[in-house]
């Protein structure tokens, strides 16, 4: 990781030429992609930019550093506070900041405080990619399947739903892909609720035909009492099973 994606969240322009003149003079790898001054304009940029770390100024008017922080429903990037007012560190480090770098701004210190965003985002990068690597490897999220061709294992988040035919089951799959599976469905009901506690309640049998993920459930149409699924097919519930689909879609 060379470059660090940047914004700088100031409300006045005083303090952010200061900032501005210093990254460019001293900090080249960090790579400024906004400065926020305005409330309305936080979550979209944030969502649109994805910066890696923000420099957040505490000695903007009206408190806007941490009004800045508080709109946002989750903190996505590091976070550099900035200030003249040492007493202000309190606050700040309720948002787990990197590092509160007080004015007039230390080179020695902001060189370290950068050194350690690097650190931190690398230690997130490995973590992330440790757990999707464990999810990858865990049994429990794929699904063993005999069919006419041997064995296919798929994995169970790729699977829209099932359907009974006759001693033979249709699988569903995001692709578009259908696999006519030699195993009956009650067999496949049975083997995901042997599987780990969070696999089976995302399976939901809403007919006597029909097995079906509910994590690819696009609509739920009460007139009917039907389901409306991701590849546009819809189901009518049985009147048995939907007050015990209703009692799971609610949690």
């Amino acid at each position: 990781m060379t470059n660090l994606k940047t914004i700088i969240v100031d409300k006045d322009s005083g303090g952010k030429e200061h900032l501005l003149g210093t990254i460019a003079s001293f900090f080249p790898e960090l790579i400024l992609n906004a400065e926020i001054s305005s409330l309305e304009q936080t979550k979209e940029l944030i969502d649109e930019l994805k910066p890696q770390l923000a420099f957040v100024d505490l000695d903007s008017t009206e408190n806007f550093g941490f009004h800045f922080l508080q709109t946002l429903r989750k903190i996505t990037f590091e976070i550099i506070f900035i200030s003249k007012h040492a007493s202000k560190a309190i606050e700040a480090f309720k948002f787990s900041p990197i590092d509160f770098v007080l004015k007039p701004i230390d080179l020695k210190y902001m060189k370290s405080a950068i050194q350690k965003t690097r650190r931190r985002i690398i230690e997130k990068e490995n973590a992330a990619s440790f757990q999707k690597e464990k999810s990858i490897r865990n049994p429990d999220n794929f699904l063993r399947i005999s069919n006419t061709r041997g064995l296919a294992y798929i994995k169970l988040d790729e699977i829209i739903r099932f359907e009974a035919d006759g001693v033979y089951t249709k699988i569903f799959l995001l692709s578009g892909k259908t696999i006519l599976s030699s195993t009956n469905l009650g067999k496949y009901e049975k083997i995901i609720q042997h599987k780990s506690l969070t696999i089976p309640n995302r399976f939901f049998r809403i007919h006597h035909k029909h097995f079906i993920n509910l994590m690819h459930i696009n609509q739920f149409l009460k007139v009917r009492n039907s389901i409306r699924l991701v590849d546009e097919t819809e189901i009518r519930i049985a009147q048995r099973r939907l007050s015990g689909f209703k009692k799971r879609m609610l949690g």
